[in-house]
């Protein structure tokens, strides 16, 4: 075993060069091994391996069993490490089942992939994708941890007033029935105490079970923020949390965001995230990203083209009957929820209405679109199919759940091709702050936010089929917050 030093680093390029491929490493504590050759003291040679090998081996790779790339940033104490791949990676694409664990060595795993040409190339962007997200986790995002303790407190203190009062904790689980019952009794009649059965709410009309609905307002206030808020200061560590980005943690292949997770952090609690001092945060949102899919993807003219020539959210709380923009997202989460089969009782519980009105509703949504309606309504097998990418689409327990997967897998390809595209015409300081959905938020130097603002509106915008689908950059300033 040879160690790497300055002092052997010409033996070192010239062995990469020659070594036979793929390249394959481990890490062990602070030493990353190669090939069973060559060791790398992390603390000490990190960052001259990665200048060594960024400007000397640039076109070579070296593949790791696991998700090592981030855990290699973090003790080396250097950003980069673009060329360390994880050979995982791959094997989910190319298997693309929920559930699988990968198997054999890195070897064996990116043999495999590689045996589809077409997946193999998309594999290999995908695993460049997770090393880019890799070096924002090192990096880490800032938390505002006063106002962050500050919101714990308040909540926790909150939450023991509302339990003395009602002599058991709403918060708790095990509390459900007693919840509805203590709610019933004192003129506030609900299906069941989770935040989707509280929008059907009745309340008499008097001001003492009016102030008991505001209570309880609350108290899903904290129940949906306080262990969220508890997750993040757990995390926290020297101001900053490391979350994971794991592209094809889900079988569509999104990115997954754990420890802490981001995914499901409420829009008003999103500010206690912040950029770093000097930088500000830029970001670009595809606009109805699925419906876009879904009339590329069926082939609907019709509601390809009023999603090209309006707000599509807008116009279908109109065509049903309601104000358009007082009840847009309303129909945005109606019109997604139907497009992956909710029933009728979920639409009535987010309007509010009976369930022959939520029916009622659901029929003017999708009268004028009836080929993307019948499109939906067809994809009920449960065979393997290869995406526009060229991956093959991944299998899923039952049936119903096909368009979900073939409208977000192909919405998580489109917006993976944008994010690396953007990622690779950067200005120098930028980097991927985190990627949320169909959305990509940049941290950039302030002085560098007209040049942000020229790649995402260069880059972000793209089109599935004849459907375009843009997206605009928006700054968000020091602070994240919601669109």
């Amino acid at each position: 075993m040879r160690y790497l030093t300055p002092a052997s680093g010409t033996d070192f390029t010239r062995w990469v060069a020659s070594a036979p491929k793929p390249l394959v490493g481990y890490l062990r504590g602070h030493e990353l091994i190669i090939a069973g050759e060559w060791t790398i003291e992390l603390r000490d040679h990190g960052d001259f391996l990665e200048r060594l090998w960024s400007r000397e081996l640039p076109d070579h790779r070296l593949w790791t069993r696991t998700a090592t790339v981030t855990e290699l940033i973090k003790r080396s104490g250097v950003p980069g490490w673009m060329w360390v791949r994880n050979a995982t990676t791959p094997w989910l694409v190319h298997h693309s089942v929920k559930g699988a664990e990968p198997t054999g060595t890195a070897q064996a795993m990116l043999t495999t992939a590689r045996a589809d040409p077409g997946a193999g190339r998309y594999a290999i962007e995908a695993s460049r994708f997770e090393a880019v997200l890799a070096n924002s986790t090192a990096r880490g995002i800032r938390v505002d941890v006063e106002r962050l303790n500050a919101a714990v407190d308040e909540m926790a203190n909150v939450r023991r007033q509302v339990k003395d009062l009602m002599t058991f904790d709403p918060l708790d689980r095990a509390n459900e029935d007693a919840v509805v019952r203590w709610l019933g009794e004192r003129g506030v009649q609900v299906d069941g105490p989770a935040s989707d059965d509280w929008g059907g709410r009745q309340v008499e009309n008097n001001s003492a079970a009016l102030a008991v609905a505001e209570l309880y307002e609350n108290i899903l206030h904290i129940r949906r923020r306080l262990p969220k808020a508890r997750e993040l200061r757990a995390a926290t560590r020297r101001g900053k949390v490391h979350t994971t980005l794991a592209p094809f943690a889900q079988v569509s292949g999104r990115v997954s965001s754990k420890g802490p997770a981001l995914n499901n952090v409420a829009k008003d609690m999103r500010p206690l995230l912040l950029a770093r001092p000097g930088h500000v945060l830029v970001t670009a949102d595809y606009d109805g990203v699925e419906p876009r899919v879904l009339a590329a993807l069926s082939g609907d003219e019709v509601l390809a083209h009023d999603l090209a020539n309006g707000d599509p959210y807008v116009s279908a709380a109109e065509r049903a009957g309601f104000d358009g923009l007082a009840f847009r997202k309303t129909f945005k989460l109606i019109i997604i929820s139907t497009m992956y089969g909710a029933t009728v009782g979920r639409t009535a519980r987010m309007l509010g209405c009976s369930t022959a009105e939520a029916r009622a509703v659901r029929d003017a949504l999708w009268k004028p679109y009836p080929v993307a309606k019948g499109w939906l309504d067809a994809q009920r097998g449960m065979e393997r199919v290869r995406l526009e990418s060229g991956r093959m689409l991944g299998i899923v327990e039952s049936a119903h759940a096909r368009a979900n997967l073939l409208i977000q897998s192909t919405a998580y390809d489109l917006f993976q091709k944008s994010a690396l595209d953007v990622h690779d015409n950067l200005p120098k300081g930028a980097h991927i702050w985190l990627p949320m959905h169909d959305e990509l938020i940049i941290e950039t130097p302030e002085r560098e936010v007209d040049a942000v603002m020229e790649v995402l509106g260069r880059f972000m915008p793209t089109r599935c089929g004849d459907v375009t689908i843009n997206a605009s950059p928006v700054v968000l300033g020091p602070h994240w917050r919601a669109l």
